[in-house]
């Protein structure tokens, strides 16, 4: 008990340091240059003066913060006093609450434009290093598949916990980030766990990034795996009637909107379940979750998800695309049943209440679950908080048994037109 204790606060401890010293240049830094250029709700530019962001990007993406000189930083700059009365396990408070004001220092750095895309990678890679629990795999394959797009293949890692029988059922995997960071690498750990809590085949995937690819350069990618997984998964022990397809935060939004697309294209069919995590679905960031936990006390703000939403979504049309934004689809027709899970102190906990009640309203199988004490990101935070293995596990049990059954997927009832 004493060593896993002590493992816990390190992780703690050097989470902090990381977050600490690539924010020092920042934390001092008492005037900004700020940009005058805004972002409408929509997306569309509204103003052209800028300041020069230091990721080589055009100024009229990176400094277009979607109106948050206005609102965002209003909220960063206070404490939500009426979210202090939910509930939050201590180890969840020990990580989040001292970085308070790191956690808004970037938001001022979003807004003068000196935060960039670099720097979010690198406190990424960083954090990746600081789990050595993770469980062991009795195999790790990499594999590279074609993409419809590019030169470039598609990064296709599969995670095996020990399957006796092949091919199995298995969880396609797409890793979170806001759609600008992150690698399998980046989140080996996490993978692991669902692998191992799951008993399944985990097929984890890597997607182009914005702001270099916007979208829908990683929708494509994710679209494009699955294609491939349906026509050559048993190459790879993979039941290509029995998929799941989920992820994390953007990978949940990148996982939904593939399943829409799929759906659109006549292949409603082509997955057993989604499993969605955290995920952002709506282009409205004035929710009461954002209100209540988007300040800064929880981790990520509003200001960090709008900006991370401009670099993707880059054009106007983007922000009216229900494949960018899954809410915005009527979301009826052949889709396979739905686990959605919301944390309970996460800004995004409210897209994913949106969606459940848009589901239900479309008649579609769907469960919700609202994970009590946790922030956005569980999925990553289980070595500092492990009760969150409790809430994964729930979530396996579903999908094991979902992927295990003779189901063959969506009912014809609701079959798309």
């Amino acid at each position: 008990m004493a060593k896993k204790q002590f493992a816990i606060s390190f992780h703690i401890a050097m989470t902090l340091i990381v977050i600490s010293l690539l924010l020092f240049p920042f934390y001092y830094t008492r005037q900004f240059a700020w940009s005058q250029s805004l972002v409408s709700s929509d997306g569309q530019q509204q103003e052209s003066q800028t300041v020069q962001a230091g990721n080589n990007l055009s100024s009229s993406v990176v400094s277009g913060i979607g109106g948050l000189e206005d609102d965002g930083m209003t909220a960063t700059q206070q404490l939500a006093s009426n979210s202090s009365s939910y509930f939050i396990f201590p180890s969840q408070e020990q990580l989040f609450f001292p970085s308070v004001n790191a956690t808004r220092q970037t938001d001022l750095a979003i807004l003068s434009g000196t935060w960039t895309v670099e720097n979010s990678r690198a406190i990424t890679q960083s954090l990746a290093e600081l789990d050595a629990l993770s469980p062991k795999m009795a195999f790790v394959i990499d594999r590279y598949i074609p993409s419809n797009e590019t030169d470039t293949k598609i990064h296709l890692r599969i995670y095996d916990p020990g399957v006796r029988s092949k091919p199995s059922p298995a969880l396609v995997f797409v890793h979170g980030g806001g759609w600008t960071v992150g690698s399998i690498d980046d989140f080996d750990s996490s993978i692991r766990r669902l692998a191992n809590s799951s008993g399944l085949l985990v097929a984890a995937m890597d997607y182009r990034l914005a702001p270099e690819n916007p979208f829908p350069a990683g929708l494509n990618d994710v679209i494009a795996t699955v294609e491939w997984i349906k026509e050559n998964g048993e190459s790879i022990g993979i039941d290509p009637n029995r998929i799941a397809l989920g992820g994390d935060s953007a990978g949940a939004n990148l996982a939904l909107a593939s399943a829409i697309a799929l759906r659109n294209e006549g292949q409603g069919d082509a997955l057993r379940a989604l499993y969605l995590l955290y995920g952002l679905y709506t282009p409205d960031k004035n929710t009461e979750s954002m209100q209540l936990f988007g300040n800064g006390e929880y981790g990520i703000t509003k200001t960090q998800f709008q900006w991370v939403m401009n670099l993707t979504f880059q054009r106007p049309e983007d922000w009216n695309n229900p494949l960018a934004f899954p809410i915005l689809d009527n979301l009826t027709g052949r889709l396979p049943p739905i686990y959605i899970a919301a944390m309970g102190l996460d800004p995004l906990r409210d897209d994913s209440i949106l969606l459940a009640d848009k589901l239900r309203l479309a008649g579609q199988e769907h469960y919700l679950s609202v994970w009590p004490g946790v922030a956005h990101g569980a999925l990553s935070l289980i070595s500092v908080t492990p009760e969150i293995q409790q809430y994964v596990d729930a979530m396996s049990t579903y999908l094991r048994g979902l992927l295990m059954s003779d189901q063959q997927g969506p009912s014809e009832e609701n079959a798309y037109s």
